[in-house]
């Protein structure tokens, strides 16, 4: 089963429409501002890069991403090394990232490469030992 949310309702309805028969469920919502469904992942491409007023904003989302996760999450941003800050978007600095997603979760890792202005950060939790 598959979560979607976005702030876009003609995302919503371009994603539904291509969904066809997968048993999937959308909202239409600011996912900064909703309760995340706990799930195994979360995945968030792009929706953290837009500024907020809150200076935490990034961080905040990450830990509730990583804590609505079961198994696992994994979100894009913008490299500030590669792209500076603009007027709606902000860019941000890799090694911090990664270092905050490090305390949340030691195994965190960075890739990189891919695009030329993204990097991506990937917190996979480990499993709990069976009793």
């Amino acid at each position: 089963r598959y979560v979607g949310i976005d702030q876009q309702k003609q995302f919503i309805t371009k994603a539904r429409k291509r969904a066809f028969k997968t048993p999937v469920n959308f909202i239409c919502g600011d996912f900064s501002k909703l309760v995340l469904p706990q799930s195994d992942y979360v995945f968030a491409s792009g929706s953290l890069n837009y500024k907020s007023s809150n200076a935490n904003h990034t961080i905040e989302m990450i830990e509730k991403m990583y804590r609505a996760a079961r198994i696992g999450c994994v979100f894009n941003l913008l490299d500030e090394e590669k792209l500076p800050s603009m007027r709606m978007l902000e860019s941000h600095n890799k090694v911090g990232v990664l270092r905050y997603c490090r305390w949340l979760c030691p195994d965190a890792q960075l890739i990189e490469g891919y695009s030329d202005h993204d990097f991506t950060i990937v917190m996979i939790k480990k499993a709990e030992p069976v009793s």
